[in-house]
């Protein structure tokens, strides 16, 4: 393993940990680690089939380090809810869950590539 191939999967992992984090904590459907953890890989999912039409290359390293990812974000979550005194449970809203994915998103494109691209310049300098 190189340091450029441990960094992409520091990063792969960072990248859904606020995606696991957020779903538990605003959709009760999702307080069951399966839950969580099947959302992440479906998302992760989504994201290497997408990548399979831009310059990217499809991993199933991706696939597996942006699921564990998820499963750190649920982590927290689940510290946050135990200590949260009104934990809002109830709360089914659509909008939020559209919140949620633009945020990955954004992390993907505007945060990653860049970063991916500068470390990979400290790198090869």
């Amino acid at each position: 393993l190189s340091l450029s191939n441990i960094m992409g999967m520091i990063l792969n992992i960072v990248m859904l940990v606020p995606f696991g984090f957020f779903l538990p904590v605003y959709f009760s459907r999702y307080q069951k680690w399966y839950d969580t953890l099947a959302a992440g890989l479906l998302m992760s999912f989504l994201i290497e089939v997408i990548q399979l039409f831009t310059f990217r290359a499809s991993d199933i390293d991706d696939l597996l380090m942006n699921t564990l990812g998820t499963a750190i974000g649920f982590a927290f979550a689940k510290i946050f809810l135990r200590h949260r005194k009104h934990a809002n449970k109830e709360h089914r809203d659509l909008l939020k869950l559209v919140v949620i994915n633009s945020v990955v998103l954004v992390v993907i494109i505007f945060i990653r590539y860049p970063m991916m691209a500068s470390i990979y310049a400290c790198i090869l300098d």
